[in-house]
């Protein structure tokens, strides 16, 4: 047996494959890349993602057919796929041209055991060259194909473990003589193939791995979550009281999920309308029904990086860039503090949102007074943030309660020079409206009326207070805005 073995080994390899080859149409490459995403909460997490790699389509380049390799970690290669470049094969050798041009030899399936490669090219390293160490075969898509073990690349704790796959390219990923890495014995082994497709067939699959395709994220705190709430304080001088903000309900507009963003001015006794809330890959959006929704935050920001957001409150879309990152402790948990640029301090926190509130972000650049501070956060009941040295809910404003008697002010924010709607079923005896100085502006005693508009022209654009007394004598505060 020991002297049959080899003869029958060096048949197998001698055997022309008429099988795919690397440049076959609809050739598809899956890497998992492994990634430490560590964090104060999960010091050991590790990430795991798919880079896929496919042949799709083909282009003519001097006369010769070369097929267009695309990019995507999108499992079937079909969102936002980039072109990377181009492939061809010439009976044994295939080619890499790049979108700038350049050629690259990516493999040459000829080699033998003694032959070399050159790796690390320009990277000041003492190991530029690995060599055929050994070769053996495989069977792929009824056909043998010829396995290229490579000489490891050492100088610990670095490492590089080669191997090739007779038309089907690395076990790292099909561009990866191109730009290799070395890999460290300490931290997780950074990329490997884990499946190679052919015309929608798995021909190829690594045996280390369960599956194929992986997303294996360590997930950033939700911004939007049932029982989530913010507490606001808005004030001005000696005049304050705290806003509370939360999601009820869903609503669905254009097969798209919302959450209802409600307000309540006197410690959730009576609520208002705020907005619709969804959530995307880290992204918080905000949509008014009869408006299109826009970008409020983007907790995927690096330091450095800008984006456009929109100011709700402040009506208006304004440019931010993250000055710094760093973490924010709150009971042993920690989160993501985005420092902003501007004027005025403000930061972000990771699935809490701006400083100065939820729907507040920029506020400062439309907006002069009053003053806006998130004072607490919490989450399924439980505190989650509080702004030291202040107390979670405060008003200067006394508010007995309403529950059986609810007031409508309509519309809110409201266009200047329109007119609004104040309604209570019980009937309203009083209203007043002050500026967030304290100045009074206003001051209606009615006669049991149900229902009462106030007319803006003579008022300002800008954040008011409203003060409703029913004929019972309960009162509540609703803030105004006119733009």
């Amino acid at each position: 047996m020991r002297n049959i073995f080899p003869f029958v080994l060096s048949l197998l390899m001698s055997i022309y494959s008429f099988g795919q080859d690397f440049n076959a149409s609809d050739m598809i490459w899956k890497v998992a890349k492994q990634e430490v995403n560590a964090t104060p909460n999960y010091p050991s997490n590790v990430d795991t993602l798919t880079n896929v790699y496919g042949l799709i389509g083909d282009t003519i380049i001097e006369n010769q057919i070369w097929k267009k390799m695309y990019f995507s970690n999108n499992e079937n290669l079909d969102l936002n796929p980039v072109l990377l470049g181009y492939t061809i094969q010439n009976e044994h050798i295939v080619t890499f041209k790049d979108t700038n041009n350049n050629n690259h030899q990516l493999y040459n399936f000829d080699l033998n055991i003694g032959d070399s490669v050159q790796y690390f090219e320009d990277e000041g390293v003492d190991y530029d060259y690995i060599f055929v160490e050994n070769i053996d075969s495989i069977l792929i898509n009824g056909n043998f194909k010829k396995q290229f073990h490579f000489s490891t690349s050492l100088f610990p704790p670095f490492f590089l473990n080669e191997i090739w796959i007779e038309d089907i390219g690395s076990i790292h990923g099909p561009l990866f003589p191109i730009n290799p890495q070395h890999f460290s014995n300490e931290l997780p082994n950074h990329k490997k193939l884990t499946c190679c497709y052919f015309e929608s067939d798995i021909i190829w699959d690594n045996p280390n791995y369960d599956y194929c395709y992986y997303h294996i994220v360590l997930p950033s705190p939700n911004f939007i979550q049932d029982g989530k709430q913010w507490n606001v304080r808005l004030s001005n001088f000696s005049n304050y009281g705290t806003e509370i903000l939360f999601f009820e309900g869903d609503s669905i507009i254009d097969n798209i999920t919302y959450k209802k963003l409600y307000a309540s001015y006197d410690s959730l006794t009576t609520r208002n309308y705020k907005a619709l809330i969804r959530e995307e890959n880290n992204k918080v959006y905000l949509r008014h029904y009869n408006e299109p929704e826009a970008l409020i935050y983007d907790f995927n920001l690096s330091i450095g990086e800008s984006t456009t957001i929109y100011s709700p409150e402040g009506y208006g879309f304004i440019e931010i860039t993250i000055n710094d990152i760093s973490w924010l402790e709150y009971e042993g948990f920690f989160r993501k503090k985005y420092t902003l640029n501007g004027i005025y301090p403000e930061f972000w926190i990771e699935g809490i949102g701006s400083s100065f509130g939820p729907i507040y972000s920029k506020i400062y650049d439309f907006i002069i007074c009053p003053d806006w501070t998130l004072t607490c956060a919490y989450a399924d009941e439980q505190q989650i943030y509080q702004l030291e040295g202040a107390p979670c809910y405060s008003t200067s404003v006394g508010v007995n309660s309403l529950k059986n008697s609810p007031t409508l002010v309509y519309p809110n924010p409201v266009h200047l020079g329109n007119s609004i709607l104040i309604s209570n079923d019980i009937g309203i005896k009083k209203i007043q409206l002050f500026d967030y100085s304290g100045n009074q502006l206003k001051s209606i005693k009615l006669d049991h009326q149900d229902k009462y508009y106030i007319e803006t022209k003579s008022l300002k654009k800008g954040v008011y207070l409203l003060k409703i007394v029913d004929i019972k004598g309960a009162s509540s505060s609703n803030k105004l805005l006119i733009v």
